[in-house]
């Protein structure tokens, strides 16, 4: 199951920058002729982490990163394997090819989005107004890092993926869903009433709804593929909150659309795809909202927007694991996509789903990433960048 983001891990990422900073992890080793090879590299790899995990926690809070690019000279590491050095290695190896996947390829690929990701996530930040010129260059190059991601790496459909690892397969669909919530962020605000109805902000507009689909369906596909005859079963327990705070965000920029559609004349609406994708992520949020107090705000948003009617029950959230199970058959709740009634177990919680802080509890899902350096490699990658630390709260 998901668990909700919560602020302690941010906080402790205040403390960890300020030690790597103190260490001066943000210089690059070449600086000090005393850091052995061995030493500048793995200083290199540590700061690539402190940096990634800066910028996906600070985004899920819907606060500004604590790094700043001019802050560091510290390159990123190179693409070895933990064989290729040790500590007795006069000068390092060449980088291997980014054909060659090593423990370090996942980081370097993320690295990549994220070179750009920064600079959106401090325009986002800025309290400055910013000319539609600027945003549209940053939406190309949006598009130009993920078209030089590692060939591993690259998006391909679920059914061309049946011989790839489970985990090749998430770690694409990570790097996808950066890329969506980055554009996102880019583009949301002309989304809003203001620009609605001027034509020059239509790709703008288009961006943020096509992101914002290709979310929920890349929702669909993990729900259907963590199942237990799914592709991405094995590595079910990978999947963290900063996945579920992507989801949310595709939900409520197309929920915020439909409501844009009513109010404003003259703006476009897929009527029946938006609809059905909203449909077909209810029951994944309800089922969640038994151990999800997000999920619970995402399924009281939608029973808006899809105007569901609801028969509570008395369980209480409290007992969360038994909640989760429902008795009806695969332990999922029966919902009538079509008819909009939803039939709740017994034993299933929504009594309390009803949350007071409305429609703002959606504004610091914004900006949300998930997973960092953490593909399984040898020992030194295993201590150093183990999956332990997946931001999951």
């Amino acid at each position: 199951m998901y668990k909700d983001a919560e602020i302690g891990l941010w906080l402790l990422l205040g403390m960890l920058v300020q030690l790597a900073l103190s260490l001066g992890y943000h210089r690059d080793p070449q600086n000090f002729s005393h850091i052995s090879p061995f030493a500048s590299e793995m200083r290199r790899r540590v700061w690539a982490a402190i940096v990634q995990m800066d910028l996906r926690l600070s985004s899920q809070m819907g606060l500004p990163r604590l790094l700043k690019s001019q802050q560091s000279d510290t390159s990123e590491p190179r693409n070895l394997l933990d064989s290729d050095f040790d500590e007795t290695s006069v000068e390092l190896p060449p980088p291997r090819p980014e054909t060659e996947v090593t423990p370090v390829l996942y980081g370097l690929a993320k690295i990549r989005i994220d070179s750009i990701g920064s600079l959106i996530t401090d325009l986002v930040a800025d309290t400055r107004e910013h000319q539609l010129l600027e945003i549209m260059h940053l939406d190309e190059k949006l598009h130009e890092a993920e078209a030089l991601l590692p060939p591993i790496f690259r998006w391909q459909p679920l059914s061309q993926s049946l011989m790839i690892s489970p985990q090749i397969v998430l770690h694409r669909l990570a790097l996808q869903l950066s890329v969506q919530r980055l554009a996102i962020s880019l583009h949301r605000r002309y989304l809003s009433v203001p620009y609605a109805t001027e034509e020059r902000y239509d790709h703008s507009r288009n961006a943020c709804v096509r992101a914002a689909i290709k979310i929920l369906e890349f929702q669909q596909s993990v729900h259907e593929e963590t199942q237990p005859d799914g592709l991405l079963y094995p590595v079910r327990w990978l999947l963290s909150s900063l996945m579920q705070s992507t989801f949310l965000l595709g939900m409520s920029v197309l929920c915020y659309y439909v409501q844009l559609v009513k109010s404003t004349r003259n703006v476009p609406l897929d009527h029946d795809k938006i609809f059905d994708l909203l449909r077909n992520t209810y029951p994944i949020w309800l089922r969640l909202s038994a151990v999800s107090h997000d999920a619970q705000k995402a399924v009281e948003h939608l029973s808006l927007v899809l105007g569901l009617r609801h028969r509570q029950v008395d369980t209480p959230l409290a007992n969360k694991e038994e909640a989760a199970l429902s008795s009806t058959p695969n332990g999922k709740s029966a919902w009538d996509a079509h008819q909009g009634n939803l039939i709740c177990p017994s034993n299933t919680s929504i009594a309390n789903f009803v949350s007071p802080e409305g429609i703002a509890g959606f504004s610091r899902m914004f900006d949300t990433d998930l997973m960092a350096w953490d593909t399984p490699g040898s020992s030194l990658s295993e201590n150093m960048f183990s999956t332990d630390w997946l931001l999951d709260s």
